[in-house]
């Protein structure tokens, strides 16, 4: 029972943020530090802040990692014949 409550106090914090960073739009930040003018542009501290909001984004949308699922010894997940005997 309290793995369940913990769980969804969790998911709760975590929409928080996540409305959270909405409200703040960073990544409207992020497009309008990308589209700047070369020549306006101060490279370290929009590198500085670019960091900083990926940093932040991050926290609630985590990066995703492909899983490649397989079969025993490396082989098909699923079999592509399947025999059906009658007795």
């Amino acid at each position: 029972m309290p793995k369940d409550v913990a769980k969804k106090n969790k998911e709760i914090r975590r929409e928080a943020l996540r409305e959270e960073l909405k409200s703040r739009e960073y990544i409207r930040q992020v497009h309008r530090i990308l589209d700047t003018d070369d020549e306006d542009l101060n490279v370290p501290a929009a590198k500085l802040k670019l960091d900083g909001y990926f940093k932040l984004l991050a926290k609630t949308l985590p990066d995703t990692k492909a899983v490649e699922l397989t079969g025993e010894d490396g082989g098909q997940l699923f079999p592509e014949v399947i025999k059906v005997v009658h007795e």
